[in-house]
C-alpha cells in the first residue's frame, strides 16, 4: 500500500491543466493506486500465515508429545545451514503425516496447498534459535 500522504503530494506536484497526455496517464495511475484494496495481513500468532504456525506448533510437539520436538531439536543441531534445515523440517513433516503412495483426493490436494504455504524457511530460523538457547 503506497502512502496516502505520497499520492497526495503526487497529485499537488502535477496539478494543472489535464489535456497533455502524460499529465492525465499520471494522473489515472494515482486514481488507479488509490483505487487498489490495502493488502491483506495473512500473519497469525506472530508467524507468517497459519499454515506456517500450525506446522510450528506440531514441530514443537503440541499435538505428538515432547519426543517430536526433542528430535525436531536434534535435527535443527545438525543441520549445517539455515536452508538445509528448512528442507529437513520440510521432509521430517512430510514424511511424518503423508503415507506412501497416498491416492490422489480432495484431502490429499488440499493438505498439498496447505504445505506449499508454509515457511520453512521462518521455522528452521525459529529452530535455530531454539537450539542456541537451549545449548
Amino acid at each position: 500500500m503506497i502512502d496516502p500522504a505520497l499520492i497526495k503530494a503526487a497529485r499537488e506536484a502535477a496539478d494543472g491543466p489535464s489535456g497533455d497526455a502524460e499529465h492525465d496517464a499520471f494522473m489515472e495511475l494515482l486514481d488507479a493506486i488509490e483505487r487498489e484494496p490495502a493488502p491483506k495481513d495473512t500473519t497469525y500468532s506472530g508467524w507468517t500465515n497459519y499454515e506456517t504456525w500450525v506446522v510450528g506448533m506440531f514441530l514443537d510437539g503440541n499435538y505428538t508429545g515432547e519426543d517430536t520436538y526433542l528430535e525436531v531439536l536434534g535435527i535443527a543441531r545438525s543441520a549445517p545451514s539455515t536452508g538445509k534445515l528448512a528442507d529437513e523440517l520440510k521432509e521430517y513433516l512430510t514424511e511424518s503425516i503423508w503415507p506412501e503412495n497416498v491416492p490422489a483426493t480432495i484431502g490429499s490436494d488440499l493438505l498439498k496447498a496447505a504445505l506449499s504455504e508454509v515457511d520453512w524457511h521462518e521455522l528452521a530460523e525459529q529452530k535455530i534459535r531454539e537450539v542456541s538457547e537451549n545449548d
